[in-house]
């Protein structure tokens, strides 16, 4: 009885330990002066430096990545393969 009990404790564990990702998806962060960006499951996300809910602004099949705040912290650049290539903002 006693084996029984650690083997469902065991596979009760190692089940969360699989299941229970957490933020691990989270990916090319940037800081502007209020707001940061990241991008999580090939989106675009943002959030409130103080915290809050991030607010998804990418919402397509293709992938995004590395999101950078414009210097003003107004606008977002960011990398998406939506032609079927990775197409990179230009930084000029």
């Amino acid at each position: 009885m006693k084996k029984k009990i650690i083997y469902i404790v065991t596979c009760f564990f190692l089940t969360h330990l699989c299941y229970a990702q957490g933020t691990r998806l989270l990916r090319d962060p940037d800081l502007s002066q209020s707001h940061i960006t990241f991008t999580y499951a090939s989106d675009v996300w943002i959030v409130k430096k103080t915290g809050g809910l991030a607010k998804r602004i990418t919402s397509t099949a293709a992938i995004e990545s590395t999101p950078y705040f414009s210097p003003d912290g107004k606008w977002i650049a960011f990398t998406s393969n939506r032609s079927g290539k990775n197409n990179a903002p230009n930084y000029s």
